[in-house]
């Protein structure tokens, strides 16, 4: 995948400076490839991201739900530039979210 990289089994640094409709169909089967490989605890890097639709948000949680039906988790760090778009979408409430990685 060109917009994504994954460092570790779990850790992926998403590139792209958005996530939109397009970029989340890709990163979709980015983490579906994962979970069938038994990867269920999935954490996103976004360091480079800039903006965040809607739908990409809708996407967030949609990803998270599948992993928490497999006993696995979603977690967003360094979400700096998109921080307060996840928090008034109320992301925070489902997803662990952190502005730096602890």
């Amino acid at each position: 995948m060109k917009n994504y990289k994954t460092v570790s089994c779990n850790l992926i640094i998403l590139e792209s400076h958005e996530l939109n409709y397009q970029e989340l169909g890709e990163l979709e089967e980015y983490i579906d490839a994962l979970v069938s490989e038994g990867k269920i605890h999935i954490i996103l890097d976004f360091s480079a991201v800039e903006y965040i639709s809607s739908i990409g948000m809708g996407g967030l949680l949609t990803i998270s739900q599948s992993l928490q039906q497999k006993k696995g988790s979603l977690k967003l760090i360094h979400v700096h530039a998109i921080y307060d778009m996840l928090i008034t979408g109320g992301l925070h409430q489902i997803i662990d979210i952190y502005t730096k990685a602890e």
